[in-house]
């Protein structure tokens, strides 16, 4: 136990004063945060307690040793930002600028977990502009996450801004599912060994999933729904009409649309612990954090895949993404999660 509070110290300590998730993805130099520092030393003492000091100084050592080699490991993964720029030309379907610059570029050269390539599952091409399937899923979006849509209802509204952080909440989808972790851990009385498990398959499949669906977006360069709609492109398509001065919930991210980040993130996520814990089919319940005067919001699930599937669609609702974005992480990011299991976790002895 003293090795590993030693281990999370450490490592959590080289965290916050080096590195932080900007909007739940991007990460990050900043400044120290003197405060998280000094809770996680809090943490380390607390744990520590009662441990005979002979014990602790073990513990500590073989604590520090594991959080030096993770740091290590990770410290040139390619998560910081490499001035790498994104600008496809101007054309049908291709992705432009949608609020600056293309954000997030150096993720497809980025050090995976599990990973043999960022590539290793990328999905197959979207759907062609001329077919029912796009014209369907564009017009989809174009109704239910325009700005001021007439179809969105009020709980489909505060979904699509839960799931983005945006404006209600300061809860982001990372410490959401890993308050999902958290809740499990503890409602199931899980051996600290089960539960570094659990914790860290989770989080390290939302990476390796996060970084195969961000590659696969600068790989195909569709174009967003702002785009789309908007566009005096002519798609080919008579089941779609663009729509002068159209505006999406939510501010569109600056990169392309397929396939879809967040769909993976939850998709990935939702296998992990279904199958970390041998079973989707769990009761349990999602607090988002009020902020700017909203109050907290409490969501109820039976299922981790529900869950998953509201943060799918939330983008839907959000007027930055088409159905088949989502569907395409769906059908892809477990088969991330499917082969870190089947390759680096050895099973419980």
């Amino acid at each position: 136990m003293q090795a590993r509070a030693q281990r999370q110290h450490d490592v959590g300590r080289d965290f916050v004063l080096d590195r932080e998730q900007v909007g739940g993805v991007a990460i990050e130099h900043q400044r120290p945060d003197v405060r998280a520092v000094r809770r996680v030393q809090e943490l380390l003492a607390a744990q520590l307690q009662g441990i005979p000091p002979g014990l602790a100084r073990q513990g500590i050592a073989v604590g520090k040793a594991a959080a030096k080699d993770i740091l290590a490991w990770r410290l040139n993964d390619g998560s910081a930002p490499n001035g790498a720029t994104y600008k496809p030309p101007a054309f049908t379907g291709i992705w432009q600028e949608t609020g600056g610059p293309a954000a997030l570029t150096n993720v497809p050269t980025m050090l995976s977990f599990t990973l043999a390539s960022n590539t290793q599952f990328l999905p197959h091409r979207f759907p062609e502009l001329d077919t029912t399937t796009y014209a369907e899923d564009y017009n989809e979006v174009r109704l239910v996450g325009a700005l001021n849509s007439a179809t969105r209802t009020a709980e489909q509204t505060q979904t699509a801004k839960l799931f983005a952080a945006f404006q209600i909440t300061s809860t982001n989808i990372f410490t959401m599912w890993n308050n999902v972790v958290r809740d499990m851990v503890t409602s199931r009385h899980l051996s600290m060994i089960e539960a570094a498990r659990l914790y860290a398959m989770t989080n390290a499949m939302m990476l390796d999933g996060l970084i195969t669906t961000q590659t696969g977006k600068f790989i195909y360069a569709l174009w967003r729904p702002v785009t789309a709609i908007n566009t005096t492109f002519d798609d080919l398509n008579p089941g779609t009409a663009p729509e002068a001065n159209w505006a999406p919930l939510i501010p569109t991210p600056p990169y392309p649309s397929y396939p879809g980040n967040m769909a993976c993130v939850g998709t990935s996520a939702a296998t992990s612990l279904a199958m970390g814990l041998g079973t989707d089919a769990v009761h349990f319940s999602v607090t988002w954090t009020g902020a700017n005067g909203n109050p907290d919001v409490t969501r109820h699930y039976s299922s981790f895949s529900e869950l998953a599937q509201q943060e799918a669609d939330s983008r839907i609702y959000a007027g930055i993404h088409y159905r088949f974005d989502n569907e395409a992480s769906q059908e892809m990011c477990p088969q991330v999660v499917e082969h870190a299991y089947a390759t680096v976790m050895r099973p419980l002895q």
